[in-house]
């Protein structure tokens, strides 16, 4: 198998129409830092951007300056969305020629940039819709920045939601394109095949394959829509966003329900679970969580559980105008799955609030 040298999720970059009142609403609502500030006073030429953080989770928040960039017409086209996943690689060079080799499309080839003492190397491919990934080298991995923005100070939330990395990212697949995009991150990256789920409810339904990088520190489901006799979820996102791209992220928590309430509190609307999801779920779960029951069907969490432990999970409504980006929140206790008796719950969520 093709091995490549990737690390982790670097940062998920988004492109939004306002980039400023983006930041605050990440923080305001979903408890990030705004770390860093990025525009054409610091170097970057084509547009202003905000660094946010939470746990090891680095999000770029960049809108543009001129009507007819590339930004503006990403923005038109899809609204708010994923343009970059980018990954920490401990060798750009040998990672960008082996995706080229395996039939990656370049959108910059390998190049160092060095401003203010911070050095770092980078690379970019195309990938599923208008979506690329960045490989970055860093000179020192653990003195995290970019060259080109300034740090902000006093811009720290005021309260902990308990966040603590992206645990995966879910792409939303043009139907037939599934073992393409399989087959590429298998062959470009060296990603192996995980997990594969296929989930029908009485209207629809979706085929999905999980890659991972070898150490399972990048995870992504891919999904695509299966026939139906109406569109599913998939198929909406398709529609809206116009092409294949990131249909959510996934966060890490520690404790779901406190970090729900908090998000909850905030203003962060999740989807309606109906009640009757919740009938015989005491007989399948530990004690530990059966205490927990009455809460968590307050506050719609979905629990699954199988032999080695219990995943708890929790999707909210999209955060954008169009019905096409949204966020999970996940506990994993001994699981490294991702809730297959919860996925068909969530899509019947999700054809009711269509």
């Amino acid at each position: 198998m093709n091995r490549s040298t990737l690390r982790e999720i670097d940062y998920v970059e988004f492109y939004v129409a306002n980039s400023y009142q983006a930041a605050h609403f990440y923080q305001s609502a979903l408890g990030f830092n705004i770390i860093a500030y990025g525009g054409p006073e610091t170097g970057l030429i084509d547009k202003k951007s905000y660094i946010i953080k939470q746990g090891a989770i680095r999000f770029i928040l960049s809108s543009p300056i001129k009507q007819h960039s590339s930004i503006h017409q990403h923005i038109m086209a899809h609204d708010d969305g994923v343009k970059d996943v980018a990954f920490l690689s401990s060798d750009v060079e040998a990672d960008f020629e082996k995706t080229l080799k395996n039939g990656a499309s370049s959108i910059l080839s390998p190049i160092e940039i060095e401003e203010n003492g911070l050095k770092v190397k980078i690379a970019s491919i195309a990938c599923f819709g208008d979506t690329v990934h960045t490989l970055i080298q860093r000179e020192k991995i653990e003195e995290w920045s970019l060259p080109f923005y300034r740090p902000l100070k006093n811009n720290k939330c005021i309260f902990d939601v308990g966040l603590l990395e992206i645990d995966h990212i879910a792409i939303a697949l043009a139907k037939d394109q599934l073992q393409t995009w399989s087959n590429f991150y298998q062959n470009a990256f060296g990603f192996q095949l995980t997990h594969k789920e296929d989930v029908y409810t009485e209207y629809s339904g979706m085929n999905s394959l999980v890659m991972s990088n070898a150490i399972g520190t990048i995870k992504f489901p891919l999904v695509e829509p299966a026939q139906g006799p109406k569109k599913s979820q998939i198929d909406s996102f398709l529609d809206y966003y116009g092409c294949s791209g990131v249909q959510h992220i996934a966060f890490l928590s520690n404790d779901i329900i406190k970090s729900t309430q908090i998000l909850k509190a905030q203003g962060i609307e999740f989807l309606n679970i109906p009640t009757s999801y919740y009938d015989g779920v005491d007989k399948n779960i530990s004690s530990k969580y059966r205490e927990k029951l009455p809460i968590m069907k307050e506050l719609g969490i979905l629990v699954d559980t199988d032999q080695k432990g219990t995943l708890l999970q929790i999707f909210s409504k999209p955060l954008q105008s169009r019905p096409t980006f949204f966020i999970e929140i996940i506990q994993r206790d001994n699981v490294d799955g991702f809730g297959s008796n919860n996925i068909k719950a969530l899509f019947e969520a999700i054809e009711r609030e269509q």
